[in-house]
């Protein structure tokens, strides 16, 4: 009997300090989410390039659903290149929001009533307030969405009349449903969505 009891007193000795290890160990790993989740990066810098802008999108609602209504073919537009800079400021851990400059140009052509082909430059300028929806926020990896919506200046020019320069403002908006960032401080993105940062942006990040 004394042996048994010795026994039982050496098992529990063994699985004690097991016990405080596992615990310890968990208490770890749970502590250390916590602090990052609490401490993530307040800033990000974003640098990206999207070849497939369309600035106009209020534009082409509003013509779709008219042509809808009317039973009208709907009309394609032109597709510009993007280049554009956001900046932005994470006040929780599900949403960030910023500013976004860009610039986007494009050439088009227009065949007036004597089948002369006109040809177009535009240079666009934009500033847009943007939200970030963070989906996932891992230290390596990021899911997201993107909405965005600011002034567009749109600066035309015809190229058989390089004095003949025509300058405006119009609303532009950035619809970005699905976006992936990989990297810890430094790291790269992948955006798909529609607006003045193109169906498809990507680029470079820093976050900090």
């Amino acid at each position: 009997m004394i042996r048994i009891e010795n026994s039982k007193f050496h098992n529990n000795n063994m699985q004690r300090p097991n016990f405080i290890i596992i615990s310890t160990s968990l208490l770890f790993f749970v502590t250390c989410n916590l602090c990052y989740a609490q401490q993530f990066p307040k800033y990000e810098i974003q640098l990206g390039f999207g070849p497939l802008a369309r600035e106009q999108i209020i534009d082409d609602a509003v013509e779709t659903l008219l042509g809808t209504a009317s039973l009208d073919p709907i009309r394609m537009g032109d597709f510009s290149n993007s280049f554009n800079l956001s900046l932005r400021y994470q006040r929780r851990q599900w949403i960030s929001i910023g500013l976004a400059l860009g610039f986007t140009t494009k050439t088009t052509y227009r065949t007036d009533y004597s089948e002369s082909k006109s040809f177009y430059k535009h240079s666009n300028f934009m500033s847009t307030f943007e939200a970030k929806y963070i989906y996932l926020d891992h230290p390596f990896v990021q899911l997201y969405g993107v909405t965005g919506f600011g002034i567009l200046l749109v600066k035309t020019k015809d190229q058989r009349f390089p004095h003949d320069t025509k300058m405006y403002g119009w609303p532009t908006t950035q619809l970005t449903p699905i976006a992936i960032r990989i990297g810890k401080k430094f790291g790269g993105f992948a955006e798909m969505g529609y607006g003045y940062k193109g169906i498809v942006n990507f680029g470079v990040s820093a976050r900090f």
